[in-house]
């Protein structure tokens, strides 16, 4: 459960890691960047892996849902497309049935994919510690390189997409030298709403991998 997840990992005194798809904490096993004590999966936890569309048009979806469950949603891409967009650059087809927006975020890349589209699309997240949850704004989770705003006893447990306006749409388009390279030297999220004359009233970019952290607009 997720109560025991927070439990489990506050437990640990920051000698865990969290498994929600695994593509980076893998990686950083396998070479030898981090040596936890003890891994928590989290890909089984109900919260974290479900997708809700409410009556508002909202959504609620889970951090470590993965890429390829958002693409099968029916209606998540056609309303978020810039989102699905850069979560769907995230590795390989066999990594899309595993990486997620939470891990993605909290991994704490300045060049993560999915980050410039959750704060072009001006997304919260919901986290949960030991002494209960509390709501940030992806834009404030990011510190620096590789860190972030949570403390060391929280969890990502969901992400709230807001209601989007008539007229709204999004994007996301990264720049890389060769295909092989999977990480964006540059990369840019749009956010924009029309009025009913087509001219723009409201227009949001964010930059990814050109700063410490992404650089809002």
């Amino acid at each position: 459960t997720l109560d025991e997840a927070v439990s489990l990992y506050a437990a640990a005194a920051g000698s865990a890691r969290i498994l929600a798809g695994g593509t980076d904490l893998l990686v950083q096993l396998r070479s030898g960047m981090i040596n936890p004590g003890i891994i928590i999966d989290i890909k089984k936890i109900k919260e974290l892996n479900s997708i809700e569309q409410k009556a508002d048009g909202s959504f609620v979806v889970g951090a470590s849902v993965s890429g390829t469950q958002l693409a099968k949603h029916s209606s998540f891409g056609k309303t978020w497309p810039g989102v699905l967009e850069a979560l769907n650059l995230i590795g390989s087809t066999q990594v899309q049935g595993r990486a997620s927006l939470g891990g993605n975020l909290c991994n704490g890349s300045p060049a993560g994919d999915s980050i410039p589209a959750l704060i072009a699309a001006e997304a919260t997240v919901n986290i949960q510690g030991p002494n209960g949850s509390r709501q940030l704004a992806v834009k404030d989770v990011l510190s620096g390189p590789g860190s972030t705003n949570l403390s060391q006893d929280e969890i990502a447990v969901n992400f709230i997409f807001p209601t989007r306006q008539l007229g709204s749409g999004d994007a996301y388009l990264r720049m890389i030298p060769r295909t092989e390279m999977d990480i964006a030297v540059v990369s840019a999220a749009c956010f924009i709403t029309l009025d009913k004359n087509e001219i723009i009233k409201y227009l949001k970019i964010s930059l990814g991998a050109v700063g410490p952290t992404v650089i809002d607009i």
